[in-house]
């Protein structure tokens, strides 16, 4: 009794070990938080194999789905970096809500071009005004080292676009890559113009001039500018010739020549900026005021024009007469020119406004886009609740088993310690026998009978172990299924059902007690119907393979000659047989399958059960007849079976084996032999 008390205290303290166990692992857990992952396309279409990179942690890669679960502290929350790399693209946004990053990608179509000024010495040149004259062109200041950078289209990128530049104040004399291989790096080598020989004579005395394949033309005044700008074709002229003539008409402000530059060179800026750090709302309200204030400025300078065009009207009215033909011809063909310059601008405006609509069309679309990827990011966190769920039930369910396991664990041990209490019987008793040393054979024979004995009343105390504790799991049964058609309560209903669940469970497992039991029963050897049998089988798995809709095919020759125990036989093809039925539906095909054979040889009875469910791995094979090993996390077993059914073939003395093709197939085989069919 004491040491029964004992064992109760060590049960206790384990139960108590394995909750604190598990409070400490889930206080752990809190601590990390598993981040989902998701890359998009800019039309939100799912973007695959992309190396990810979320602050300093370890870059990892999405799947084939664009989906990704990185583990991140929750103190690390929310992300403050994050980048992703796949070839010809760059990261256009992301966005985190909720334990989900999700990251849009577009095509990359610029690309940085870094150029260093210096004079003809090598020494940089700082501050000096540079004007890029290719696509979106600009203009921009070297640094303190004469380094400038340039953000250019990418198919553009290449050592031709150093031919665009134009440097204020100074002549190009030579342009070469700073790097070999890299034409995005290089250096401009520019003589200031005032250095230049000669040039401050020139000044002087000859005004600013404009290089040209004909003599220089002076333009050191406005009048000069203005008539050299009436003789010639602006359209027609080179962008070098343009570039030179801006260059021009900048030192001509700078001298304080002209202090207002012509509309038709220059535009007025926009007098505000958008960048990353002002609000969006901020943003389209500064466009409005911006094409309210362009839209006043076009009626102003309508009606402008329209009082310029009567003045000139008014005119032809008053001095029209006195015109010659010549004069008239003349005056016709400016009005010509007039009234097409006129459309041309028209043009360019119903262009620019179009493109402008386009571009609006373009936002309206993205923000109606980012409404969609919203109702994306809600599902994901939808699915994402839903593993969370799944996973705690099954982490309870879970500590159920290792309390039921444990609760067995201390029955053997119970058994293990009286098998133990009978085995120092045993040895006090061969101590015993040494020390008579007389009547050896009837104290051999009166101890053989003991043991015999003993094992017996163990196989009897296991038999009724498992058979009184059947009693009260089925009334725990019958009472779980009353309480499931009386009760109202869902929360109430569910608890009674896991109970059912579990106690069905254990019912189970100490039916496999009783077949082990019944395994060393000696019974008469007779004839063995193999196909009653079955069909018995069948009948007590109706309602599993209905409820599964597994495809039950049973193929059984006549038997010739075999006599054997048919209760063992019996517990062989029901182990097996129901092994099949639970694995056939974790296979992947979605139509289980189990196929049950039995053939006549001359010497043996060949039975193989197949199955096309998920198959045996490699690393579980060795322990598949093992008593109460489980090779699969999804298993609905208890491990008992397969090791009573190779307890069984071994008690006829047959052979037992097994093949499997992981993912899709497993077949046991089993041999009986005809003669000396009983092994006791």
């Amino acid at each position: 009794m004491k040491n029964d008390g004992f064992s109760v205290k060590m049960l206790i303290h384990c139960i108590s070990f394995l909750l604190f166990s598990s409070i400490c692992l889930e206080t752990q857990g809190q601590e990390k938080i598993f981040l989902d992952i998701y890359t998009f396309n800019e039309s939100l279409d799912p973007l695959n194999h992309v190396q990810v990179t979320i602050d300093q942690h370890k870059a990892f890669k999405t799947d084939k789905n664009g989906r990704g679960r990185l583990e991140v502290d929750r103190s690390a929350l929310p992300p403050k970096v994050v980048t992703a790399q796949k070839e010809g693209l760059e990261v256009a946004s992301w966005n985190y809500s909720n334990g989900s990053v999700e990251i849009i990608l577009r095509k990359i179509t610029w690309k940085m071009m870094s150029g260093t000024l210096v004079n003809q010495e090598g020494v940089p040149i700082q501050g000096a005004r540079i004007q890029y004259n290719g696509v979106g062109s600009k203009t921009v200041t070297t640094n303190a080292v004469g380094v400038f950078e340039l953000k250019v289209p990418i198919e553009a990128a290449g050592i031709e676009e150093t031919e665009k530049l134009n440097v204020l104040g100074y002549q190009v004399v030579d342009l070469s890559i700073q790097e070999e291989n890299d034409p995005t790096k290089f250096v401009v080598k520019a003589v200031k113009i005032s250095e230049k020989p000669g040039s401050e004579d020139n000044q002087e005395k000859e005004g600013i001039v404009l290089g040209k394949t004909e003599d220089p033309v002076k333009l050191d005044s406005l009048e000069a500018l203005f008539e050299f700008l009436n003789g010639i074709d602006i359209e027609a002229l080179t962008v070098a010739q343009r570039a030179k003539l801006n260059e021009q008409i900048m030192l001509l402000h700078e001298n304080k020549i002209i202090t207002v530059l012509d509309t038709t060179l220059t535009s007025r800026p926009f007098n505000f900026l958008i960048n990353d750090s002002t609000s969006l709302d901020d943003d389209v309200t500064n466009l409005t005021q911006e094409a309210i204030r362009q839209a006043n400025e076009i009626i102003e300078s309508r009606n402008q024009f329209k009082e310029r065009i009567q003045l000139i009207a008014d005119k032809l009215d008053k001095k029209g007469a006195n015109l010659t033909q010549l004069e008239r011809n003349k005056l016709l063909e400016d009005i010509l020119d007039l009234e097409a310059s006129i459309d041309k601008a028209a043009k360019l405006f119903n262009a620019n406004q179009n493109e402008t609509i386009t571009l609006l069309k373009l936002v309206k679309d993205r923000i109606l886009n980012i409404d969609e990827l919203e109702v994306k990011l809600q599902e994901s966190e939808r699915q994402r609740e839903e593993e969370q769920r799944k996973f705690r039930k099954r982490l309870f369910q879970i500590l159920l088993v290792t309390l039921g396991i444990l609760a067995m664990a201390f029955l053997f041990f119970v058994l293990a310690r009286k098998f133990r209490k009978q085995k120092n019987e045993l040895a006090l008793a061969n101590a015993e026998i040494n020390r008579i040393n007389t009547n050896l054979e009837e104290i051999v024979k009166q101890r053989t009978e003991l043991l015999i004995k003993t094992n017996e009343e163990l196989d009897m105390f296991l038999y009724k172990s498992s058979h009184n504790l059947r009693r009260p799991l089925r009334s725990i049964l019958g009472l779980s299924n009353i309480a499931n058609l009386t009760l109202k309560d869902e929360e109430s209903k569910r608890l009674f059902e896991m109970v059912h669940e579990t106690t069905f469970e254990m019912d189970k497992m100490l039916d496999k007690l009783k077949m082990v039991h019944e395994i060393g029963e000696d019974t008469e050897s007779i004839e063995v119907n193999f196909k009653e049998r079955i069909e018995m089988i069948r009948n007590g798995y109706a309602d599993l393979i209905e409820e599964k809709d597994i495809e039950l095919e049973i193929s059984t020759q006549q038997i010739k000659d075999f006599k054997s125990k048919p209760a063992i036989v019996g517990i062989i093809l029901e182990n097996l047989i129901e092994n099949a039925l639970y694995f056939s539906t974790s296979g992947s095909s979605g139509n289980p399958k189990v196929t049950v054979k039995v053939e006549d040889d001359p010497d043996v009875v060949n039975i193989s059960v197949r199955d096309n469910g998920i198959g045996i791995a490699e690393d579980v094979r060795e322990g598949v007849f093992d008593m109460f090993f489980v090779g699969d996390d999804d298993s609905k077993g208890n491990g008992l079976g397969l090791y009573v059914a190779e307890k069984a073939v071994t008690k006829l003395n047959g052979k037992i084996s097994f093949e499997s093709e992981l993912g899709k197939w497993t077949t046991f085989n089993v041999s009986l032999p005809k003669a000396n069919g009983v092994n006791n």
